[in-house]
């Protein structure tokens, strides 16, 4: 009986469960908290993916779980022995993939708890000021960090999430005005100075096109 990240029990043999132990050590040495600074999602998925692939011992440990010993029957004919080794290895191809999305999930999720949340409420309550202090007709609504989000990316016109649980929905506020954008409507892969150090600024695509018209 063997115990997974779910609490569930399963019923494996032991060969079975030192091919996930190598696959996991395999798709592990690509997951740490400086590959997701240094590359990002889509490139540490890609990195697992080509490590899995080209991995003969890890292939032949997966073979072995399905060829006995002993060597195929010779009553199999070639053709037939081809036919299940490509099913084998396309079969490995889609277990090593689900793997690699789940792994990649995970470790995802454990990295961004080692970001610190001050700055991102740092900004909130910066733009929290401004909005409140800035006479206008079209003043927005003083923000709550517990309420729902009320910002909307000026760029896809969609709405801010306050605690995004994808990649895609995390954003970022300008600290030049009242303004904030989701990451890839600014072109930011998540690992810029400005949302890991504290005391680098950011200023948004329309506050630097306003700087440089002021400089000429």
């Amino acid at each position: 009986m063997r115990q997974g990240e779910g609490k569930h029990l399963f019923h494996v043999s032991d060969d079975v469960l030192n091919f996930f132990c190598s696959l996991n050590k395999k798709v592990q040495c690509h997951l740490s908290n400086a590959a997701f600074h240094c590359y990002g999602t889509k490139l540490i998925h890609r990195k697992c993916k080509l490590a899995v692939k080209s991995d003969e011992m890890l292939i032949k440990e997966w073979c072995d779980l399905f060829i006995e010993t002993e060597g195929p029957n010779s009553d199999d004919s070639e053709d037939a022995l081809e036919v299940f080794m490509v099913i084998l290895l396309e079969l490995f191809d889609m277990l090593s993939l689900y793997f690699i999305k789940a792994a990649l999930s995970n470790a995802l999720k454990r990295f961004k708890e080692t970001i610190p949340k001050t700055k991102k409420q740092a900004l909130r309550s910066k733009v929290h000021a401004l909005t409140e202090n800035k006479p206008n007709k079209n003043k927005r609504k003083s923000i709550d960090i517990s309420n729902d989000p009320i910002f909307t990316c000026p760029s896809c016109k969609k709405t801010i999430a306050e605690n995004p649980e994808r990649d895609e929905d995390e954003s970022i506020g300008c600290d030049f005005c009242n303004e904030w954008f989701h990451y890839k409507c600014v072109s930011l892969r998540g690992n810029e100075n400005c949302l890991i150090k504290e005391n680098v600024k950011w200023k948004c695509p329309k506050c630097k096109e306003n700087t440089r018209k002021k400089s000429k």
